[in-house]
């Protein structure tokens, strides 16, 4: 699997939960299997070897594919080899040059070029490049296209060739030979203007006249009958597009995508929500596509998530971050050890606990619960999905991010307080609901006021700690299969669920009271054993500062060119990995600082600054000098997994264990912050009286998360933690004055 297309953490969780389903069947699969190739499975059992009856099969790449996102995914060496045998099998493919269509992509795309982007290995590269040669030998000048097939069918394309032209995009990157992308566009470009329709339906084959590149016809394919559009056809053109974009930045590549899914949302809402087979078939008798439209509605959420995260928010957040810290004058560095005491001096205060109001903390509380929000499954799995997709150098433009994050985190802090309100009940509340109707008036005002509470519900309350409850059930699974216990995952969110209803009955008071000590405790710990796992292997360290710092301007000095990754892959991984670790700017945290008894908002602001040098500086860095230092970048394994997997070098079973607990620890202390940030969204958009329902949902969503598959949910969550950044910059840039006014006033 390439590390490079791992964008998002959804990605490393989602492998991390299905594992423990799949990893037996496929272990007894690639012993039962073996180097042989598999096609359709006849009473359960896998029969016939396409390498002997037909080695340019198109799907022959697949089940080596399979055993290299296994290798990806456990580092077992019998996956490896399996893959290698069976790679090497298919060198006999190469040799029928007359059976080889547009299809080599998807048959060494998965094979030689998986296997040179995990292990290096310059054979498969030299493969990869091969099949990329002869897909490139498959281009028409005349008619800028990629002939499909073979025999007499010279202009006939295919939509599905869509995807095998990333095989072109990856050869241009390996060979810095623009020739292929070139090769890639044009086909790209001549799909475009024949396979997808006016109203964003597709063609699934178009002829062209091979002599002048003019449509001639375009025939049913697996469609209907001409003119028709085969669901799964539209699928391929939404991934595919997509994919091209991601390749080329081209805006017409992403609006192809954006125009082909609208019509498939558009006629997948007649039909009760499930793709019929063809979209332009009669009503009768009528054929439903599952597959057809989870694959669509996952990748455009996906691809929305990717667009919002990596390139809209990089930039308005960081923007906002340089904004205030010009105007603040650097406060992060000025004001840092002010800030450092705000917290800490008044760690064990009584007098800050006394003469409260109701719902109010103490200012150690209230950046207690921010941190308990920011400290969560994305400081152990956040960072190594940095390093896998961005490389070392990711960490780099982590810290830049959070550097500028804790100008903004001050800036949302101090608007929390000065615009904190007291309800009918007595109760002290606040947040980016109530500074925005303060930044933006009337009727926009509270539209985006109520934006911004929904947003935060749907991405914290409800679908963040779904997966929250995931992340800690498959961590747990894989301590518990390593020791071969029975214990199922519903078992392990029956435990967390248990424990937040009793938090959550509680209220603000018993929350504070909690992650006071909460957050102290599992910090130290993670602190502890990180640290001491980093001193055993000390000697390490200077290599792996030198990673990063070189990394970071030039990946391929670290990783070497086969990799895939470059300085904009580090920009993007770092910075978007870091703020949402941090949250900083995202409008989550300002509920806690906001119920801070303190002297005034600036306080409370320096208060808030810490939280982030915590989440960032100190947890997220132990884990990448974990990861770093002990040397397991490189074996394969993602996100939590890679985690433990450093903590496994020097520590064995133990170290599995330890990040297992750790896990729990800073996912349960995310569950409290987010299920708390929500609360206070619900009682503003529908009043106390919903708080109760409120908190069985996430209950339940705590329940549910432990064992469904989540890779849409994490999809979807990422989408809307993106959503809530917008209404909250807004209002942050348009307050901007009253918060340098109201630092000078109290500096």
């Amino acid at each position: 699997m390439s590390r490079k297309y791992l964008q998002n953490e959804e990605d490393a969780r989602w492998a991390e939960e299905v594992f423990g389903k799949i990893s037996s069947k496929m272990s007894a699969e690639c012993d039962r299997i073996g180097s042989r190739i598999p096609y359709i499975a006849i009473d359960g059992v896998y029969q016939e070897d396409k390498g002997e009856s037909d080695i340019v099969w198109w799907t022959n790449g697949f089940w080596p594919g399979m055993l290299w996102l296994m290798y990806n995914a456990t580092g077992e060496e019998k996956y490896k080899k399996t893959a290698e045998a069976v790679e090497e099998r298919l060198d006999e493919a190469f040799t029928q040059y007359t059976g080889l269509h547009h299809d080599v992509g998807f048959m060494w795309l998965h094979s030689a070029v998986a296997d040179y982007r995990l292990t290096g290995n310059e054979r498969a590269k030299a493969r990869g490049l091969h099949a990329a040669h002869l897909l490139a030998g498959r281009y028409n000048p005349r008619g800028k296209f990629l002939r499909s097939w073979n025999r007499d069918r010279s202009g006939w394309v295919i939509v599905d060739s869509m995807m095998n032209i990333q095989l072109l995009f990856w050869a241009q990157e390996v060979l810095e030979d623009p020739r292929f992308g070139f090769i890639a566009m044009d086909h790209a470009d001549t799909l475009m203007k024949y396979t997808v329709r006016g109203d964003g339906s597709c063609n699934h084959i178009i002829v062209l006249d091979p002599y002048t590149g003019e449509l001639l016809e375009t025939p049913a394919g697996q469609g209907y009958a001409s003119g028709s559009a085969w669901s799964r056809g539209q699928s391929w053109a939404i991934y595919g597009y997509a994919l091209a974009y991601r390749h080329t930045k081209k805006p017409e590549y992403l609006e192809t995508a954006k125009k082909v899914a609208h019509y498939f949302i558009a006629e997948t809402c007649q039909t009760d929500d499930l793709a019929p087979v063809d979209f332009r078939a009669p009503k009768e008798p009528r054929y439903l596509d599952s597959t057809a439209g989870m694959e669509m509605l996952t990748q455009l959420v996906d691809n929305a998530s990717n667009v919002l995260w990596n390139v809209i928010l990089i930039f308005l957040l960081c923007g906002t971050g340089m904004y205030y810290t010009i105007r603040t004058h650097c406060i992060q560095i000025r004001k840092f050890s002010e800030g450092w005491h705000q917290v800490f001096g008044t760690m064990f205060s009584k007098e800050d606990k006394a003469n409260r109001a109701a719902g109010e903390m103490t200012p150690f509380q209230s950046v207690a619960t921010a941190i308990a929000a920011q400290v969560g499954t994305g400081n152990l799995a956040g960072a190594a999905t940095a390093l896998i997709s961005g490389g070392p150098g990711a960490i780099f433009w982590m810290w830049l991010s959070a550097f500028f994050g804790m100008s903004t985190i001050y800036a949302e802090a101090v608007l929390a307080q000065e615009h904190r309100t007291t309800t009918k009940n007595g109760e002290v509340t606040g947040g980016p609901v109530y500074y925005i109707r303060v930044a933006c008036k009337g009727k926009f005002g509270q539209i985006l006021a109520a934006c911004f509470a929904i947003f935060l519900i749907l991405a914290l309350g409800f679908a963040g700690n779904m997966v929250q409850s995931n992340s800690i059930s498959a961590a747990f699974m894989e301590v518990f299969q390593a020791w071969n216990l029975p214990i199922p995952s519903l078992a392990v969110g029956l435990v967390v669920a248990l424990i937040c209803a009793v938090i959550f009955l509680g209220g603000v008071e018993r929350l504070a009271a909690v992650v006071e000590k909460l957050v102290p405790f599992m910090a130290g710990v993670y602190i502890v054993g990180s640290l001491i796992l980093i001193v055993l292997h000390i000697t390490a360290l200077p290599a792996a500062l030198r990673m990063i710092f070189i990394g970071a301007f030039h990946p391929e000095a670290v990783l070497g060119a086969g990799a895939g990754i470059g300085v904009r892959e580090a920009i993007r991984f770092g910075v978007a990995r870091g703020l949402f670790s941090n949250e900083a700017g995202m409008g989550s945290t300002p509920h806690a600082h906001a119920r801070a008894k303190v002297e005034n908002p600036h306080k409370q602001g320096l208060a808030a600054m810490i939280s982030v040098f915590v989440d960032t500086f100190i947890i997220l860095n132990l884990t990448v000098f974990s990861i770093l230092t002990t040397g397991v970048l490189g074996s394969g394994k993602e996100g939590t997994a890679l985690t433990q997997a450093a903590f496994t070098t020097s520590f064995g079973s133990f170290g599995m264990i330890f990040v297992a607990v750790c896990l729990f620890f800073f996912a349960l202390s995310t569950i409290l912050g987010w299920h708390f940030f929500g609360l206070v969204n619900v009682k503003y958009l529908f009043g106390d009286k919903a708080a109760r329902i409120y908190s069985i949902i996430v209950v339940l969503c705590v329940v549910i998360g432990s064992v469904l598959k989540l890779e849409l949910v994490w999809s979807m969550s990422d989408f809307f933690n993106g959503l809530m950044v917008i209404p909250n910059a807004i209002a942050l840039w348009i307050l901007s004055n009253s918060v340098i006014k109201i630092m000078k006033k109290f500096s």
